[in-house]
C-alpha cells in the first residue's frame, strides 16, 4: 500500500492556509467551528483557536467501523447545527480529508432536509485538510464556493493518508 504521511507541520500549514481561504472569502470569522469525528476534531481545534469561537464536535463517519455494518451519525447534534445554521450563525465544518466526499454529501444533504420548502437558511461551509479533486463530488462543493482545502491530492498517488493523531 503506498502512503503519504501528513505531519503536524502539514496541519500547520494547511489550518493556515483554511484561515486565510475563509476570511478573504467571508471578511469575517465562523461563529462556530465544527469538527467532524475522528479525523476534523485535530484541525477543528487549531481552526477554533485561531478565529477564537466555540468547536462543537459532530459524530458522523462513513468509514469508520463499516466493517461492523453500522455508520456512525448523531442526528441530534445535527438537528441542533440545522438550528444553528437557520438561527443565521455561520457554521465552518472541518474534516481531516474529502476523499470521496460521501461524509460532506451526507452531511450537506441533513442541512438541505430544512429548506425543503425553498425558503433560505444560512449554508454551512466545508474544509478539510486535504481534498481529492477527482472525487465526484468536488465539483459540486467547489461550484458552490462552499469547500475550503489545504492540500489537494490526486487520488492515484497514493493509496492511504496517515495523519499524525492516528499512529
Amino acid at each position: 500500500m503506498n502512503k503519504i504521511y501528513y505531519t503536524y507541520d502539514d496541519l500547520k500549514l494547511d489550518v493556515s492556509v483554511i484561515f486565510d481561504q475563509y476570511v478573504s472569502k467571508f471578511g469575517a470569522e465562523p461563529d462556530f467551528v465544527v469538527g467532524i469525528t475522528r479525523g476534523g476534531l485535530v484541525p477543528a481545534v487549531h481552526l477554533s483557536h485561531m478565529f477564537n469561537v466555540p468547536m462543537l464536535a459532530l459524530k458522523w463517519s462513513t468509514r469508520d467501523f463499516i466493517e461492523r455494518e453500522f455508520i456512525v451519525c448523531d442526528l441530534k447534534m445535527m438537528a441542533e447545527l440545522t438550528e444553528l445554521a437557520d438561527s443565521g450563525y455561520r457554521l465552518l465544518i472541518v474534516d481531516d480529508i474529502f476523499d470521496s466526499g460521501e461524509t460532506l454529501v451526507q452531511i450537506s444533504a441533513e442541512f438541505a432536509k430544512t429548506h425543503l420548502d425553498g425558503s433560505e437558511g444560512k449554508i454551512p461551509v466545508y474544509a478539510s485538510l486535504m481534498t481529492n479533486q477527482r472525487a465526484p463530488a468536488f465539483k459540486e462543493f467547489v461550484t458552490r464556493e462552499v469547500l475550503l482545502s489545504g492540500s489537494y491530492i490526486q487520488k492515484h498517488e497514493f493509496d492511504w493518508v496517515v495523519f499524525p493523531w492516528e499512529n
